[in-house]
């Protein structure tokens, strides 16, 4: 459903399809949603399908195309260098035209380890043509496409850790963010993926690592939310007062706005975490919050759209 900013003000139903799948025709639940830049959406039903459902824009019929894998899933795919990389079960990572399905390079192989099975984390898009990804043993890579002799997905940097990555990658600025087996936070350059000192946190890690903006947030099991900066560093911690995060938090300007999933929404101050407003919505969220105009449009986890202002302190 296309939904044009003019038309979120007082009640009105949405119901409008610009293409509609019906749930009889996925195997399992969305997990993710890939937009590729030349008009292609691409619905993952997350690690162990075989199958991805690809919106053609161009197409007519307007409908959702089913596309069946050779391989299953190893995590959700990413938008790659014009076309969608797909990492597998088996460890390879493929790199293809999601319009034609036909291969825009060579695929790449994960190192196999005897008795141990590739876990792919999903990846982390570095620029339009390359990607860092944890193969979920003990490997992280940074892959790209090598024209010659033909066109291959390569790995131009990887590191061995000791431990295997258990949550997603995040890239900001000229670091690699991941969260290992022993809830350290691995950091590693991004441009030859040497690893520095790993980070300890207070708790294990509930969410993320995640990018806003130009810092990285995690939340942990004692109720913290984390901010790091672009070179790794803990800018602030501060306490998740309102309970669990209903998505990851939008800049603005040089601060950040945090919504919750009991409905309050915090303005907090990017250098330091400080709370500087709230709003209490009174309506149970289930995704962060995106800017409209001078307003926040937030979602609430029963699929109503709301408008609202930004928290000020005489709310």
């Amino acid at each position: 459903i296309r939904v044009a900013a003019d038309e979120v003000k007082g009640r009105k139903t949405l119901e409008q399809a610009v293409v509609a799948l019906r749930t009889s025709e996925l195997p399992k639940p969305i997990k993710d949603v890939v937009r590729i830049p030349n008009g292609l959406i691409v619905l993952s039903m997350g690690r162990g399908s075989d199958q991805l459902s690809v919106f053609d824009q161009r197409r007519s019929p307007k409908q959702f195309r089913p596309f069946v894998l050779a391989d299953p899933l190893g995590t959700n795919p990413v938008s790659m260098a014009g076309g969608l990389l797909i990492p597998s079960h088996l460890g390879q990572v493929h790199l293809i035209d999601a319009r034609t399905g036909k291969k825009k390079a060579e695929p790449f192989q994960t190192r196999l380890v005897a008795d141990q099975k590739v876990a792919w984390r999903r990846p982390a898009p570095v620029d339009q043509n390359s990607v860092v990804l944890a193969d979920g043993i003990d490997k992280v890579y940074r892959l790209a496409v090598k024209d010659q002799p033909i066109p291959s997905l390569a790995a131009v940097a990887e590191v061995t850790l000791a431990r295997p990555i258990v949550s997603d990658v995040a890239v900001a600025g000229s670091m690699v963010f991941a969260v290992d087996e022993d809830g350290l936070l691995q950091r590693l350059a991004l441009n030859d993926l040497v690893a520095d000192k790993p980070l300890t946190l207070d708790g294990r890690v509930t969410w993320g690592p995640r990018v806003a903006g130009q810092n990285v947030f995690l939340t942990t099991e004692n109720d913290q939310l984390v901010c790091l900066n672009s070179a790794g560093e803990i800018v602030w911690k501060t306490p998740l007062e309102h309970g669990p995060l209903a998505g990851p938090p939008l800049p603005v300007a040089n601060d950040y706005l945090l919504a919750y999933a009991n409905g309050v929404l915090v303005h907090v101050e990017g250098a330091s975490g400080k709370e500087l407003a709230k709003l209490e919505t009174g309506r149970p969220l289930g995704t962060g919050p995106v800017l409209l105009g001078e307003n926040v449009l937030l979602v609430g986890n029963d699929g109503t759209l709301y408008v609202s202002e930004q928290p000020s302190n005489s709310q």
